[in-house]
């Protein structure tokens, strides 16, 4: 049986979900590997070359606290992980330490598995943080007609709405996060990136029945989200399911299924 050697690096909530979800994408497939982690830290950072040879790994998985710092130990980013400013996942391609980010199009794997159409549509983000920027960036590149971003910090808001405006056809809005928050009932897809949804509270009942709602904040014990959105959504993805798509869309990155540059 072939074994696979993923690394892990970093320390998150989230690192026994990751192992379990990928574990389950490599058992659905024929003949599927065997797989294995190794736990890596910040004194590996400035060895990665030799670590994948010496390791034999397939890639790298990053969690937090190393998702931003570990580009200066690359020798190359992908288009995503250059506007995202985040890596999520480091594999050798063409001899060279490659970063990529996959929560954008993760999302949208997501989205047209399940015959969602993005052409047009209105999104309203939760959250401005990175997952936030990588999903609304590639809404925005798929054709979204708007993309809207909830944040409590209109720094932060703002960056991702005027970026979003920049480098992609789609109008974006920032919503300041407060006591007052009115979520647009033009929302088709409501995402949810944020931890937590206890304060303030947001009016759900200004939705559409038909929206459609995604949770994609997997480091949470309790997904408070989903439990506030699903009398009012037509449909909801939950945070593992998104994560899924995600982890296979890295998946196929590192098993040459995906191009070099997304």
């Amino acid at each position: 049986m072939e074994l696979i050697t993923f690394g892990i690096l970093g320390d998150s909530p989230s690192e026994k979900k990751v192992k379990k979800i990928f574990s389950e994408i490599i058992n659905e497939q024929k003949n599927p590997p065997s797989i294995t982690y190794k736990k890596l830290s910040d004194k590996h950072l400035p060895a990665l070359e030799s670590i994948f040879k010496n390791n034999n790994l397939a890639g790298i998985y990053c969690l937090d606290p190393f998702r931003i710092e570990v580009k200066y130990f690359l020798d190359d980013l992908s288009t995503n992980a250059k506007h995202i400013r985040e890596t999520n996942l480091i594999c050798i391609k063409n001899e060279k330490l490659f970063g990529f980010n996959t929560e954008g199009i993760g999302f949208i794997a997501m989205l047209k598995d399940n015959g969602i159409d993005i052409q047009n549509k209105t999104f309203t983000i939760i959250g401005g943080g990175n997952v936030a920027r990588s999903i609304g960036l590639q809404l925005g590149k798929e054709g979204a007609l708007q993309v809207d971003v909830v944040c409590n910090d209109p720094e932060i808001g703002l960056d991702l709405t005027n970026y979003i405006r920049e480098t992609t056809s789609a109008d974006s809005n920032f919503i300041l996060w407060n006591s007052h928050t009115k979520i647009s009932p033009t929302t088709n897809i409501l995402i949810n990136a944020k931890y937590g949804l206890n304060s303030p509270p947001f009016n759900f009942e200004v939705l559409s029945p038909k929206i459609i709602a995604c949770d994609v904040n997997i480091d949470e014990a309790k997904p408070v989200f989903c439990d506030k959105i699903k009398k009012y959504c037509h449909t909801l993805f939950t945070a593992p399911q998104y994560y899924k798509y995600m982890l296979k869309e890295s998946l196929d990155i590192v098993m040459d299924q995906k191009p070099v540059f997304d």
